[in-house]
């Protein structure tokens, strides 16, 4: 694929296995390794064997020719982007810049209030394990804003309830982190361990008491939602609506990022901006003015 500096027979195998070999030993999910095979897969199927500048944007400009969603496009750029950033570090490739489309925000779902009361009901005592287990996933993410892939790793000695902290140990980015366990989840994560003989192995089973996958996870989320009348828009709203929420009633960006195991405040300061809108509400309330104004500190003629 590089076009200068051939160094081995089949360069463009060494190179991408050389590069594939480097993020493995970096410690990059197996998912990320995986859209980098496949991304780099597609590349060559639809464009050849050489990576230069005129060469990404004739396949850019195929994709838009598809219709291609630019959202879409922009995954595939910056797959490719990446490997060959890494080629022109290494001296392989001569040095050009690779810019993404521009698109508009895309709009982050969250859920209504109307829609998490009727959610967050407690199920009877009646009720399937399923049920019980999807209500108790569905207030985790809303009481910690984690990630559905952290989750199922959850297992029941990482709650604390004396220390009421939460320990997550399968973070997206390899680390670990400690979170506060809210007074809420802490009275939700009893009731599911009280109804439910689970263990102490996780604390989100599947039936048969083994490690629930992402896939099952969505699906129960999915059937509960649609039990309670609920238009499901995606596990991971309840994180948006987790995010909005601490936004909303003041929460602090630095904190947010640490809650919601960030590794910069990138995508903390873009929750930020997308609720700019509703950041007007209970300003008053919030406004440093507002609040010596009112104060006694203020002497009134």
């Amino acid at each position: 694929m590089p076009k200068v500096k051939r160094k081995h027979a089949n360069s463009e195998a060494f190179y991408f296995a050389d590069f594939i070999a480097e993020k493995e030993a970096s410690g990059l999910s197996k998912k990320s390794i995986q859209n980098y095979i496949d991304v780099h897969s597609k590349y060559i199927r639809e464009v050849g064997n050489t990576l230069s500048e005129e060469t990404i944007k004739e396949w850019v400009h195929t994709m838009l020719s598809n219709k291609m969603n630019p959202i879409s496009i922009n995954f595939y750029i910056n797959q490719i982007r990446v490997y060959a950033y890494w080629l022109m570090n290494k001296g392989y490739l001569n040095g050009f810049e690779i810019k993404k489309l521009k698109t508009q925000e895309p709009q982050i779902k969250t859920i209504t209030d109307e829609d998490i009361r009727k959610l967050l009901e407690r199920p009877s005592v009646k009720s399937s394990f399923t049920t019980f287990r999807s209500w108790a996933i569905i207030s985790f993410i809303l009481g910690t804003g984690a990630r559905a892939s952290t989750i199922v790793c959850l297992k029941v000695e990482d709650i604390d309830f004396v220390s009421k902290e939460i320990k997550y140990t399968h973070l997206k980015n390899k680390s670990s982190a400690i979170i506060p366990l809210s007074s809420s989840l802490e009275k939700s994560l009893r009731a599911y361990l009280n109804a439910w003989d689970i263990g102490n192995n996780y604390l989100f089973t599947d039936k048969f008491g083994g490690q629930l996958t992402v896939n099952a996870l969505e699906k129960s989320v999915r059937n509960y939602c649609k039990a309670r009348d609920v238009e499901c828009k995606g596990v991971h709203s309840f994180r948006h609506t987790f995010a909005k929420k601490y936004v909303l009633n003041g929460g602090n960006v630095f904190v947010l990022q640490r809650l919601l195991t960030h590794t910069d405040l990138t995508m903390t300061k873009k929750y930020v901006r997308l609720f700019n809108n509703d950041l007007h509400i209970g300003y008053d309330n919030l406004c440093p003015l507002d609040a010596y104004q009112s104060s006694k500190y203020i002497k009134r003629k």
